[in-house]
Formats: C-alpha cells, sequence, structure tokens
C-alpha cells in the first residue's frame, strides 16, 4: 500500500509539473485529460502494468490529435505515468525509454518532489539527452 501511495504521489507531482496555463480543451484532450487522471486510481491499487499499458494508449492518442501544447503536454504527461509505473514493476529500461520519449517531446522538463528513485532515473536520462 505505501508503494502504490508513493507512486500516485509521483504522478501527481509530475503532471503538475508538466501543466500548462489553462484554456480551453478540445473534447478529445479533455477526454485524454480524464482518463489520465484515472490512472492515479490503478496505480493507488497497485496496478502497475495497466496503468503504464493504459498510459501508453492515451500517449498514443495525444500523439495523433493536431499538434499543439496540449497534446504535448498530454503525451508527456503519459509517458512519466508510464515510467513510474514501470519503476514500480522493476522494469527500469522501460522508464527510461518513457522518460526520454517525454523529454524530446519537452526537452526542459524537470521534475520536482518525486521520490528518489524517479528522480534519479530521469535525471539520468536527462543527462543522455541533454
Amino acid at each position: 500500500m505505501v508503494r502504490a501511495r508513493w507512486l500516485s504521489a509521483a504522478v501527481l507531482c509530475t503532471a503538475l509539473l508538466v501543466a500548462i496555463p489553462a484554456h480551453s480543451l478540445t473534447p478529445a484532450e479533455a477526454e485524454i485529460d480524464v482518463d489520465l487522471g484515472k490512472l492515479d486510481g490503478l496505480l493507488d491499487r497497485a496496478h502497475f502494468r495497466e496503468a503504464a499499458e493504459k498510459a501508453l494508449l492515451l500517449r498514443n492518442q495525444a500523439l495523433a490529435l493536431p499538434p499543439s501544447g496540449e497534446a504535448a503536454r498530454l503525451a508527456v504527461r503519459a509517458e512519466l505515468v508510464a515510467g513510474t509505473a514501470a519503476l514500480a514493476l522493476g522494469q527500469e529500461g522501460f522508464a527510461r525509454q518513457c522518460f526520454g520519449r517525454a523529454l524530446r517531446l519537452d526537452p526542459r522538463l524537470t521534475l520536482t518532489g518525486v521520490p528518489p528513485k524517479v528522480q534519479r532515473t530521469f535525471d539520468a536520462v536527462k543527462e543522455t539527452h541533454t
């Protein structure tokens, strides 16, 4: 249970970090945003594999939208959820791939207030992308 709460806090923090000032979301963007929010519940229940898989599906949906800052933000958020879930599953290599894709979408991305394991992995990936 502690592990699930840790991950939920990490996802919440990372989601807040990639927030862009509020503006009107398209219906498709709003649907993806809501679905990404539901992933916190999966992480709370320790359904890490399901959370990672759904996050990647949502990432693909976000990338299929017309290019915009919001679509990119949603894709980054999905990658961070998938990477965090992968770390909980002991899949550091996959987590690194997720964080790398997030950084390709937003090279200036930084994380604060996340668990040390997430921060260390993210920082290591960021060093290789600069």
